[in-house]
């Protein structure tokens, strides 16, 4: 266990808040632009957070990877961890090395070597990051692959821990034209492509897909022929495309296909192809319901969900349909499961399947209804943004409290995808509503966890055993 840490009450509920503040963050934030803010300030704000809690609470700061926060996030802690220099303690390395590993090991590999890239770029190369890219590099199952798919940034990461490599992998990255043919069938299908059109089909797709555009292929062409080396996520972003390119049809299969990828490529799709793949998306969503809350107590729950599906919902440029679609996902996933549901949206919906942003942020009505039901959980999906008046949701939940009934005790939560950078959290309904952040949908058993410590009540030495707890349980699984 943590060692104990002597402090009064008072001081103990600030720290805790700290740390909430910055759980909160990295559940949402991901340095992108949002509707209301630009991408500057959203920077700004995490790299403030993250270097106040590293400043304050480093131990608590490193155990933060384990608790289910978003990719971006990860990736920062670990860079912010390397850069700093190991701690004093052989039992605080020790536990921050572990957690850096695990952490590297769920990350996906474009971002553990954009990571590395990073590292490089900034010139943080003390020993222990050179021991973790080394350890990285060689856990790889196929580290063949990866130099070709991610081969300039596996070069630099090779060169900035000082590593030999003596297979042909050195040939391959470090040799600008290497006449003597790879036995490495990879590598021999890379040489090849420059001038075999056959070859190209045999690489990655992010790989194959310039070579194709320097030999001419056309596009329709080029996607059927490389089908059978598209990752699923490229098959789902490359579906419309695919379309457009003479009828070329990918086929997908929605059930390997993560609930949030699967919802906001759903949202995106027109409405004629939403009728013709209405059975195959539903029978996916039924999948993936049973396998992210089946058998949790919030299954067995009564719920009533509010769901803002007001246009600031769309989201940004760069984070397009996300707001929308984690209510969306939240929305299908839960009338799948739990037994006693009811759902009310911002703006009335006729088909839940072809919901579109649309109207104000008009939270309180649907709040009004939710809570007649008198579930046993209220989960409210929004950004924040009320306007429809502005500050009702607040004068509601207040007038609720003073006449709620004793029989049933709701708990009422707030569920923000989006992060409010003024803030350095996600923006509130009200203070008495506890606000958490979420971006994708497969985290929402460990947000309601995580929600009972949002409450603005949570103390360090609470957080403290939540953190490590969460740690042990990666330990005991790997």
């Amino acid at each position: 266990m943590l060692e104990p840490i002597q402090k009064n009450t008072h001081l103990s509920l600030i720290e805790g808040e700290d740390l909430v503040l910055f759980i909160n963050a990295c559940f949402t934030c991901t340095g992108q632009n949002e509707f209301y803010e630009e991408a500057y300030e959203q920077g700004l704000s995490i790299d403030f957070l993250h270097q106040y809690i590293l400043g304050n609470y480093r131990r608590l700061y490193a155990l933060t990877l384990a608790t289910g926060i978003n990719h971006y996030n990860q990736a920062l802690i670990i860079f912010n961890l390397l850069s700093s220099g190991a701690p004093s303690f052989a039992a605080n390395k020790l536990e921050e090395s572990n957690l850096i590993w695990l952490s590297l090991q769920s990350l996906p590999a474009n971002r553990v070597f954009k990571l590395f890239a990073t590292l490089k770029k900034q010139k943080v190369n003390n020993r222990r990051t050179r021991a973790v890219i080394k350890r990285y590099l060689a856990s790889r199952k196929d580290p063949a692959f990866d130099a070709v798919k991610y081969r300039t940034k596996v070069k630099q990461a090779i060169m900035h821990a000082h590593l030999k490599v003596c297979d042909e992998r050195g040939r391959f990255l470090f040799e600008k034209e290497s006449r003597k043919p790879f036995e490495t069938p990879i590598f021999d299908s890379f040489q090849r492509a420059k001038y075999s059109k056959q070859a190209i089909y045999e690489l990655p797709y992010t790989v194959a897909e310039g070579l194709a555009q320097k030999q001419g292929i056309p596009r329709n062409v080029f996607l059927k022929s490389i089908e059978s080396n598209l990752t699923k996520n490229e098959k789902l972003r490359l579906q419309k495309s695919a379309q457009r390119q003479k009828k070329v049809s990918l086929d997908v299969d929605f059930k390997t296909v993560d609930v949030t990828r699967l919802s906001l490529y759903w949202l995106s799709l027109p409405y004629e192809t939403r009728k013709v793949l209405k059975d195959k998306f539903e029978s996916a969503l039924d999948y993936h319901a049973q396998k992210l809350i089946a058998g949790t107590q919030l299954a067995r729950d009564k719920v009533a969900v509010v769901i803002d599906r007001s246009f600031s919902m769309w989201g940004s440029q760069e984070k397009q349909r996300r707001p929308l679609a984690v209510g969306f996902a939240i929305h299908q996933v839960l009338k799948r499961v739990v037994k006693d549901y009811s759902v009310f949206w911002s703006t009335p919906v006729k088909d839940d399947l072809f919901v579109q942003p649309k109207g104000q942020s008009n939270i309180a009505e649907p709040f009004v209804n939710a809570l007649k039901q008198e579930p046993d959980v209220l989960i409210i999906v929004s950004d924040g943004f009320e306007n429809d008046p502005t500050g009702l949701t607040s004068q509601i939940y207040q007038s609720w409290l003073k006449i709620k009934s004793r029989t049933r005790n709701t708990n009422i939560i707030h569920i923000n995808p989006v992060y409010d950078a003024n803030r350095f959290d996600v923006k509130k309904l009200s203070e008495g509503i506890t606000s958490v952040g979420i971006r994708n949908v497969e985290d929402i058993a460990v947000t309601m966890e995580y929600s009972r410590f949002a409450n603005g009540r949570a103390t360090i030495e609470m957080l403290e055993d939540y953190v490590y707890r969460k740690y042990r349980e990666q330990i005991s699984a790997a």
